[in-house]
């Protein structure tokens, strides 16, 4: 006899939904936003493209933490790193491509529920945290976010997506970062690029000053520079920083032979 469990009545009805998708998307409206959330982990980690699709153009809530859905995802025990790596560039060019359908629909950017895309990773109790205690766990807060985009001298239109990101780079942007800053520079006049936290490691100049261009400089907090390009390349970079007006924490290494790093409050060098 066999001593296997079938899963619970809650488990059965998501794998119903998925399976039948296309008589039950009807009833995505009507769903209770913590069972759409799950809905939706399910869906994105079992590769449900079109249910996927249905369910980003309807997603509920204010804010969509899909970079800690990323670091959750894995598609296959045995994949090599640079195998896993693929499959969220490709997976990231899914999400990019729905996006596009979103930003094109024909309804106000004001009644759109999506404000927030958050691809740092942060925030995976959101994704953890099962339906009965959904309703005493709240979504992420991004209403710092909200209060630097406010700023009276930043002219960007309020209705735009804003797209989170950190930014650690070694030498070359990756093909994650590659794939999403090549999707947003055409894209400016729908999207903000939101960067709290950067770390630069050899970058060249250049490349770096392109990056810079396409964020909101304002809701930089903390930067990290190592192995700088000079003090002529310095005097390039600091009017990024006169921009970035919410900066918290500078650090700069090494300039020359000496660590610069700089807080809101203090200035320390090292040797």
């Amino acid at each position: 006899m066999s001593t296997h469990t079938p899963p619970p009545l809650y488990e059965q009805t998501k794998q119903s939904l998925l399976k039948n998708w296309m008589t039950s998307s009807i009833a995505l409206q009507s769903l209770p936003t913590q069972i759409f959330k799950d809905l939706f982990m399910d869906a994105f980690m079992g590769e449900h493209h079109e249910a996927l699709k249905e369910m980003m153009l309807a997603w509920p809530l204010p804010c969509l933490p899909l970079g800690s859905l990323l670091e959750m995802w894995k598609p296959q025990p045995d994949l090599q790193k640079f195998q896993m790596e693929e499959r969220k560039v490709q997976a990231l060019k899914f999400v990019l491509d729905v996006l596009d359908m979103l930003l094109t629909q024909k309804i106000c950017p004001s009644t759109r529920k999506l404000k927030v895309l958050d691809l740092r990773d942060e925030h995976s109790i959101f994704w953890r945290v099962r339906p009965r205690a959904m309703a005493h766990a709240s979504a992420p807060d991004y209403t710092c976010i909200f209060h630097f985009l406010e700023d009276p001298l930043v002219t960007r239109p309020p209705q735009l997506l804003n797209v989170m990101l950190d930014l650690c780079v070694r030498g070359t942007l990756d093909k994650f970062q590659t794939c999403l800053l090549e999707w947003a520079q055409p894209r400016r006049h729908l999207i903000r690029l939101c960067c709290r936290r950067m770390n630069i490691y050899g970058m060249p100049f250049n490349a770096f000053l392109d990056v810079l261009n396409m964020l909101e400089l304002n809701c930089v907090q903390e930067v990290k520079v190592c192995r700088l390009w000079g003090v002529k390349n310095m005097a390039s970079f600091s009017p990024f920083l006169g921009q970035m007006r919410n900066l918290q924490k500078l650090t700069i290494s090494p300039l020359y032979k000496n660590t610069a790093s700089f807080t809101h409050s203090s200035y320390a060098t090292k040797a």
